[in-house]
């Protein structure tokens, strides 16, 4: 790993030792329409998704995966690996196991790091937990084929850059909105993976430009 990956890290988990921004960071990168929705709701079901920090060919990467196109939910869309919290599970473990299924990560050599905020997801009633971890190599992924299209590489630095955050308006939730999303190669990322990468970005650097 090279000093900008050595670096980056260190702050990293110097970062999660400290109080985390959530939701005042988040909504930067929420849909306008998704701004304005208040849902109250004492049965959110639980989720947990992995961002798996390794070493890049300059500071760290992280994978997140596309959704097959002819997928009945979420057809096409970027995500981070991850899934429901299954009974008996903690966030780690159903993160762990689950980007196991979709892209073939050996828990053994994943050192979790932390957890970033929940994130609450109106629309599926789901509360997401984001796990931070860390592989000493970038793995060899071995993809679920029936749900997995490819993998796509997010270098740390790109979330830092100041065109790398974007907005279009979209049909979204029955009206136009403003949607703002990442722009990865030629991938755009939004809603709650844009979301949660915001606070990562936040904790690189609390001074990026993804603050409104």
């Amino acid at each position: 790993m090279d000093a900008l990956g050595r670096a980056s890290l260190d702050r990293l988990e110097e970062a999660l030792l400290r109080p985390l921004p959530g939701e005042r960071v988040q909504t930067a990168m929420t849909p306008e329409r998704r701004r304005l929705e208040r849902v109250e709701r004492s049965d959110w079901k639980k989720a947990a998704v992995l961002l798996l920090l390794h070493p890049a060919e300059v500071g760290l990467a992280l994978p997140l995966t596309r959704r097959r196109d002819d997928l009945p939910v979420h057809a096409g869309q970027i995500s981070l690996p991850g899934g429901s919290i299954e009974e008996g599970e903690g966030p780690e473990e159903a993160a762990l196991r689950e980007a196991f299924e979709e892209i073939g990560i050996r828990r053994e050599a994943v050192r979790v790091l932390g957890r970033l905020s929940p994130l609450r997801i109106a629309p599926t009633g789901f509360e997401v937990i984001p796990i931070l971890a860390f592989v000493q190599e970038r793995p060899l992924y071995i993809l679920e084929e029936r749900e997995v299209a490819e993998i796509i590489e997010l270098p740390l630095t790109r979330l830092l850059e100041s065109d790398a955050r974007r907005s279009e308006e979209w049909e979204i939730h029955g009206g136009p909105s403003l949607v703002p999303f990442w722009q990865v190669g030629t991938h755009k990322v939004w809603g709650a993976t844009a979301m949660i990468l915001a606070e990562l970005a936040w904790l690189i650097d609390p001074i990026a430009p993804i603050q409104s």
